[in-house]
């Protein structure tokens, strides 16, 4: 097959998802075929491997599997990460909480910084791209999680990183004082389970869902255990849902923490809560 004719089958088959046209051509790019070599050699013929590895990735996506646990790639503040099957995949709306932690810390120099339930480890691995980043640790519970983190760490050529296992802070050493403490970690309430997409219920549930009835029980156990972590002026940043925010900012106000603020994801919708240790 014809690889011009490859694509137009990959998208034809993608059809009855919102963009099958970009989907067809990152599973494409997945098995090392680039737009450039499609449009400049349309009749060059995909070898038999090629067209084996196409089908299968087509028949994954049409059974709703994330596009990213395809490919094992998302782009993320402008990085490609790798992606596994064991992490949550990078959104778009996690980027605020990138931006946010970047617009507090402007100006600052040689900062210490950690990034809890880090999964792939893109937000730790983006603020290190942008800040004056001295040390940065990568902290979560799930080792997948964690090799993903390490690998992409790697490919960015981010040296200055620790990488730990870790529920939340208690592989943490206790004289570690950190200047940025950010993290997405799960906070979907288990009752919301059925609003969510078929392709969100493949991610990890480890990754995703809280205990608590409104999904805040890790949200406020970070606030509650943040303040003696953190330097003089330090900065707490997390992600969270709409519905969360208000209490998070009564929580790190009962904290003793400063500046507590709300940031609105792309869909106009609180989305992370922030604050400074006094």
């Amino acid at each position: 097959m014809r690889l011009d004719e490859l694509r137009r089958w990959a998208a034809g088959q993608l059809d009855g998802f919102d963009s099958p046209q970009t989907e067809a051509w990152a599973v494409l790019e997945a098995n090392g075929i680039t737009r450039t070599r499609v449009l400049s050699h349309p009749e060059e013929e995909a070898d038999m491997a090629v067209l084996s590895s196409v089908r299968q990735m087509v028949g994954e996506r049409k059974k709703h599997v994330p596009l990213s646990y395809i490919t094992h790639h998302k782009e993320f503040f402008a990085l490609d990460f790798i992606v596994s099957g064991g992490t949550l995949i990078p959104r778009p709306d996690t980027e605020i909480l990138v931006e946010k932690v970047i617009e507090l810390a402007r100006g600052r120099r040689g900062l210490k910084v950690l990034d809890l339930c880090t999964g792939t480890g893109c937000v730790g691995l983006a603020l290190q791209t942008v800040l004056d980043v001295k040390h940065l640790v990568l902290a979560d519970i799930s080792p997948e999680a964690l090799e993903v983190a390490r690998q992409n760490a790697a490919r960015l050529a981010v040296t200055e990183v620790e990488i730990i296992q870790s529920d939340l802070f208690s592989a943490i050493r206790e004289d570690l004082r950190f200047d940025i403490i950010v993290s997405n970690p799960p906070y979907i309430a288990h009752k919301w389970e059925a609003g969510l997409s078929e392709e969100v219920r493949k991610e990890p549930r480890l990754a995703l869902f809280d205990e608590e009835e409104d999904g805040t029980g890790i949200l406020k156990s970070i606030i509650a255990s943040s303040s003696h972590r953190l330097e003089q002026n330090g900065i707490l940043a997390l992600e969270c849902d709409f519905r969360q925010a208000g209490t998070l900012i009564c929580a790190l106000t009962k904290a003793g923490y400063s500046q507590a603020g709300i940031t609105k994801d792309l869909a106009g919708l609180d989305r992370v809560v922030s604050a400074l240790r006094t």
